[in-house]
């Protein structure tokens, strides 16, 4: 999932995983925390790991209930990101959890998911 906007201020959010689905009741996630940040060297604002700083707000988001079709019970782990020493925010990643979610919801309930992230977005 990546967050970026093509107007005005440029939000900068990247994070990856993967759902395993299961018969369980619950969501379990799995959040991964880097003490390790890559700088890259073709874009040397940008950054490889996800700090704390970035984690929180993230799993915030990840934990609000979405206005549309919700994640089935199973094992949501991430542990990808990237952000922007210039771009990114607390804000952005907390969006970008609720949006994942979101898609993952969708795409579990064979929905459209350009609807969804839509419906997200006007709440």
């Amino acid at each position: 999932m990546e967050l970026t906007r093509f107007f005005g201020t440029v939000p900068y959010a990247v994070v990856g995983g993967e759902f395993t689905p299961d018969r369980g009741g619950s969501l379990v996630i799995d959040l991964h925390v880097s003490t390790d940040v890559e700088t890259d060297l073709q874009a040397p604002v940008t950054r490889a790991g996800l700090p704390m700083e970035f984690a929180r707000p993230l799993l915030c988001g990840l934990l609000e209930q979405p206005s549309g079709f919700d994640v089935p019970a199973g094992s949501l782990r991430v542990d990808r990101g990237v952000y922007s020493e210039l771009s990114s925010s607390p804000r952005s990643f907390q969006t970008t959890g609720r949006l994942f979610r979101a898609v993952l919801g969708a795409m579990a309930h064979g929905a459209d998911v350009e609807s969804a992230v839509h419906r997200e977005l006007e709440n």
